[in-house]
């Protein structure tokens, strides 16, 4: 009985470390999603200045292979 309940016991330390690792790493999902998104919000306004304003349109030239 002593066997089964210390494997039991151990069992749940390590699904509590593995939860553990799991929640840090949504942290840092969620803050790494957070961060694009302010990012690619930012981006957005900067590319709907430079529509709005003609005379700050850059040339692109394209050029065939």
């Amino acid at each position: 009985k002593y066997g089964k309940n210390s494997s039991l016991e151990h069992r749940f330390h390590m699904l509590q470390e593995i939860y553990e690792e799991a929640n840090a790493l949504l942290h840092i999902q969620g803050s790494l999603i957070y961060d694009m998104q302010t990012q690619i919000r930012n981006l957005t306004m900067i590319v709907e200045r430079v529509r709005r304003n003609p005379g700050c349109m850059i040339n692109i030239i394209r050029t065939t292979p």
